[in-house]
């Protein structure tokens, strides 16, 4: 390994601005839900709160309905707290390693596909992987699958 090594690796894509809107939006939807920490699922439901958005848009070309989705996700995310004996945060929450991971992996997909930014989608097929490879059943129930995702938008499916 030289020296200079790293001025050849090629950099990750940055988040665009609408995700980084999403990301706001998450932290705002995990103090409402009394979450004290920021999750894929967090994330999820900031995408599906954009009616005009492009995960919305998504969804219902595979129809897919986003309304039920946050429906489901809200009920099971309400009141669901990391440290319960703390008061709930009012500042800064702290992101997940799941969220993280969803995340890098999302920029990973985004630079294979030689695009300049990470958008919604591309985070969204990640978040889906989890909730499969970890035995939740939620999105699958209604027909959101990574498979069906993942040929929607004309890439392989991650871990496949």
């Amino acid at each position: 390994m030289g020296l200079f090594d790293f001025l050849r690796r090629k950099r990750l894509p940055e988040f665009s601005f609408e995700l980084q809107t999403l990301f706001a939006d998450s932290r705002l939807l995990a103090i409402r839900l009394q979450n004290d920490y920021i999750s894929p699922e967090h994330l999820m439901l900031a995408m599906l709160e954009l009616p005009h958005g492009s995960v919305s848009g998504l969804l219902d070309t595979i129809l897919v309905s986003p309304a039920l989705l946050r429906h489901q996700l809200e009920q099971v995310m309400f009141g669901h707290r990391a440290a319960p004996d703390e008061p709930l945060p009012t500042g800064s929450i702290a992101i997940t390693t799941e969220l993280e991971a969803c995340l890098h992996s999302a920029q990973g997909m985004a630079a294979e596909a030689q695009v300049p930014e990470v958008a919604p989608e591309h985070v969204l097929l990640p978040i889906l992987f989890r909730a499969e490879a970890t035995g939740q059943t939620g999105y699958a129930e209604i027909g959101l699958t990574v498979a069906v995702l993942a040929a929607r938008i004309g890439v392989p499916a991650p871990g496949r």
